[in-house]
């Protein structure tokens, strides 16, 4: 009696779970990397045009953008943190390079061996490369962490040619690990182009898609049918794993569209789809639980 109390616990607990969860917290909020369009821009430290100015930057100069609204972004440069204005702003052309030294990239506040770490990047790690800045010195970043490193430590990664093989397709980060913020998705069967892999997961290239996968949703050959989340209206073959999975997928795309479009409504209902199923599995295993014990 008290197994089945707690089997209707769970069924209970999953049919409530839909309404609140929230698929993903990500751990990360997705920095960006911008460069000054004018000859001048003046830091101020307030979201304001008569605000104190605490800085003033030149054209060419790289920033890393924690927020923006309509006219203000809040970024960083160097020891400076303060508002500048957004329209002054673009995001600059990178390249993709791999991480070449085997000791390890190191990542400065500044271009001079005398500044602070930031970081230490493993060997065959891929970060964005902005461009040389002087002396030796290129700026890029790898999810969160930006600044400059030695441009003779990185360099151009030998590419190869995969395909998403998943049914529930994957999720692309910013960094390598699941805490890693999203910054889209790709389908089944989708081709990719592999920079690097490391610890399990992908640096990958599609379209304008780039980031982190796990490498064990990828394969060499196209899979025979496409069966993305999009277009299955059944998910009764899916793994435990793969229904997690689809979930997420999701989620993200859910945030990328208003509550009244027809993308979101589409995502909302395969959601409400993979809940039924994950929920008639449970009423399953409590009906075997229940024929076992003479009930």
């Amino acid at each position: 009696m008290n197994i089945l109390k707690k089997i209707s616990v769970v069924v209970f607990l999953l049919v409530m779970l839909f309404s609140i969860q929230q698929q993903v917290a990500e751990a990360t909020n997705y920095r960006i990397v911008k460069v000054v369009n004018d000859s001048s821009l003046l830091v101020r430290d307030s979201p304001s045009d008569v605000a104190k100015s605490i800085g003033n930057l030149t054209k060419g100069e790289f920033v890393t953008e924690f927020s923006s609204s309509k006219d203000w972004s809040y970024i960083q440069v160097g020891d400076i943190k303060g508002y500048v204005i957004s329209s002054s702003l673009s995001i600059p052309q990178s390249t993709i390079k791999i991480a070449n030294s085997k000791s390890g990239l190191v990542v400065k506040s500044k271009p001079s061996t005398s500044a602070s770490t930031l970081a230490t990047l493993k060997y065959n790690m891929i970060v964005e490369d902005y461009g040389s800045v002087e002396n030796g010195w290129s700026f890029v970043q790898y999810g969160n962490v930006v600044g400059y490193v030695k441009s003779d430590f990185i360099g151009n990664a030998k590419t190869t040619t995969k395909y998403v093989n998943t049914r529930s397709g994957v999720i692309v980060r910013n960094i390598a690990s699941p805490s890693g913020a999203s910054v889209g998705s790709l389908s089944n069967g989708t081709q990719v182009t592999v920079h690097a892999t490391l610890v399990g997961w992908s640096y990958v290239t599609a379209d304008n898609v780039r980031g982190y996968v796990e490498a064990a949703y990828l394969g060499t050959k196209k899979p025979a049918e496409s069966t993305s989340t999009s277009q299955k209206s059944t998910y009764n073959t899916f793994s435990e794993e793969e229904l997690e999975y689809a979930l997420l997928e999701l989620e993200y795309k859910k945030r990328m569209y208003p509550t009244h479009a027809n993308e979101y409504r589409d995502a909302l209902e395969e959601q409400l789809k993979i809940e039924k199923e994950k929920l008639n599995r449970l009423l399953q295993k409590e009906k075997e639980l229940r024929k076992k014990i003479g009930r």
